[in-house]
């Protein structure tokens, strides 16, 4: 049975937590312990060696020993593997509220922190977006500000990415399957970990600025900073895997192929044995609405090893143990990967 057990993984909650320990970014925090938010409930991160960039080694080759006698040497060995930059992004926005809007309101320092707090949850989606490569962003090769999301990195089939056979444009979906771990994928912060999210209250002590509309005229708001930098490390590529080129429905579709009722499963049990030695620990499959709701209904017809489980203190989709998260910016809008 997989285990993944989120309380004793470095997420980033606890990356800010760390780095932040007097409570500076207590919002932050408030947003990301009631949120459940996939990726950023459950990723796994690590300091990177620069703050702009992480110097890693992949692709790790094992050597053979050699058989001897005594007085006889052996040939020196050295493990092979691949040097590799990743580069970290830096995503920054800026909240504003008029003043007035304040003054109309019956608790003017809630109703602020609950705006505040929307508009870093609306941060936190876009991240989710870039991870995912969704909606035209986590791919560098068309915005150098962007770091290249987990989708982007599994863009053509070869071992790792493998389709179910079906052909579309913009209609078609996939899944990932992401082992997390530093010796897997996981998620980057600066080496100054304070980087990492920083909140700048600009107008601290309610004292106004002026901002202009689009006309220019001017009007007196409080407004909040934040920034944020990371990067994604895939130590071990087995340890990210995508199942792509799949139909919403009838033939090469996830459940319901016409022929092959089990299709999407077998790939799914597939794409476990690639992970390193088949261990299915720290590891979740990562689904969008539509993939979400067939899993759904293969529970209710109980022909299938999806089930309902208590994991992280709720009830959870799985598959043989592994938990099945639902991120709804992971859009069934792709096509045809060759």
């Amino acid at each position: 049975m997989a285990t993944f057990d989120i309380s004793v993984v470095p997420t980033l909650a606890d990356v800010i937590n760390h780095n932040s320990p007097a409570g500076g970014v207590k919002d932050i925090q408030d947003v990301l312990e009631y949120r459940k938010r996939p990726l950023i409930e459950e990723g796994y991160w690590v300091r990177a060696s620069d703050n702009t960039s992480h110097e890693m080694l992949i692709n790790s080759t094992r050597p053979d020993a050699t058989a001897v006698r005594y007085n006889m040497g052996a040939p020196f060995v050295n493990p092979t593997q691949t040097p590799k930059k990743e580069q970290l992004m830096r995503l920054e926005t800026n909240f504003k509220i008029d003043v007035r809007i304040l003054e109309k309101s019956n608790d003017p320092v809630k109703y602020f922190r609950q705006k505040k707090k929307q508009a870093f949850e609306g941060m936190m989606d876009t991240f989710a977006k870039i991870a995912l490569s969704q909606g035209g962003l986590g791919d560098s090769s068309t915005n150098e500000l962007h770091i290249d999301g987990l989708l982007k990195r599994r863009s053509t089939l070869g071992a790792n990415c493998v389709g179910l056979g079906a052909t579309g444009s913009g209609t078609l979906g996939s899944m990932l399957v992401v082992k997390w771990g530093e010796e897997g994928v996981f998620f980057l912060h600066p080496k100054d970990g304070a980087r990492t999210i920083v909140e700048k209250d600009v107008t601290a002590g309610g004292k106004e600025i002026t901002v202009y509309d689009a006309s220019g005229n001017p009007y007196q708001v409080l407004m909040t900073n934040w920034s944020w930098e990371f990067g994604i490390g895939v130590a071990d590529e087995t340890c990210l895997q995508r199942i792509c080129n799949i139909a919403a429905s009838g033939s090469n579709s996830f459940f319901d192929d016409a022929t092959y009722p089990f299709k999407g499963e077998d790939a799914l049990s597939d794409a476990f044995s690639r992970l390193p030695g088949g261990n299915t620990d720290n590891t979740a499959i990562y689904v969008g609405p539509t993939m979400y709701a067939q899993m759904m209904k293969r529970v209710r017809r109980g022909t299938s090893p999806i089930t309902l489980s208590d994991m992280w203190g709720r009830q959870m989709l799985s598959f043989y143990g592994v938990p099945v998260l639902r991120d709804d910016f992971y859009a069934f809008t792709e096509s045809t990967i060759s």
